[in-house]
C-alpha cells in the first residue's frame, strides 16, 4: 500500500502509516532518568532530556510544543497538580496518563486532551500519532485547554477564592 509500511511484532505482520516526525523533550528529573536516557540512545529515539527547568523556561517549552503530556506512573496518587494549569495555559492539547478519576473525567468533559493508561507505551504512541496527524484537533483541544486555564487555574482568582472560603469558615 502506498504510504504504509509493514513490520513484524511478536510474529504478527501489521501495517501502519509512517509515523509523523516527532521530537520529544522531557523536562524534569526522576529516578528513572539515567535508564531512560540509555534506552533512548539504544533506540536512536528523537528524545532530549532537558532536566529541571525554571518556571519561565518550562512555560516557554510548553508553548513551543505541539502536544503536552502529563506523564505519571500508575501508582501516582496525584489528582490535579499545579503543573496542569501551566500545561493548559500553553494552549496545546494534553495527553493525560494520570489515573485520578476526577481528572480523567475533566480531560474528557472539558475536551482539552486525551486520556491514556499510565505505563502503556503502545497506547501513548497511538494517541501521539493521532494528535500529530490532526492539527485541527490539536488546535481545538488547545483552545479549550487555554479557556479552562483562564477560568479555573488563574492563581490570582483561584487563590482568592480559597482565601475567601477560609475567611468564611473562620
Amino acid at each position: 500500500m502506498p504510504g504504509y509500511h509493514t513490520y513484524t511484532a511478536a510474529g504478527t505482520a501489521r501495517q501502519h502509516r509512517p509515523f509523523p516526525p516527532v521530537k520529544v523533550k522531557i523536562l524534569g528529573d526522576g529516578p528513572d532518568r539515567q535508564r531512560l536516557e540509555e534506552l533512548a540512545r539504544q533506540e536512536n529515539a528523537p528524545v532530549e532530556f532537558l532536566g529541571y527547568q525554571d518556571h519561565g523556561s518550562m512555560a516557554a517549552w510548553l508553548r513551543a510544543s505541539d502536544i503536552t503530556v502529563n506523564s505519571l506512573v500508575k501508582s501516582a496518587v496525584q489528582s490535579i497538580v499545579t503543573k496542569i494549569g501551566d500545561y493548559l495555559a500553553s494552549g496545546k492539547p494534553m495527553i493525560n496518563t494520570g489515573s485520578s478519576p476526577e481528572f480523567r473525567n475533566k480531560v474528557t468533559t472539558d475536551g482539552f486532551g486525551l486520556n491514556v493508561e499510565a505505563e502503556n507505551p503502545g497506547a501513548l504512541a497511538d494517541v501521539l500519532e493521532e494528535l500529530a496527524r490532526t492539527p485541527s484537533l490539536r488546535k481545538i483541544m488547545g483552545a479549550r485547554g487555554r479557556a479552562v486555564a483562564e477560568r479555573e487555574f488563574d492563581q490570582r482568582t483561584s487563590y482568592l477564592a480559597i482565601v475567601n472560603l477560609l475567611r468564611n469558615l473562620i
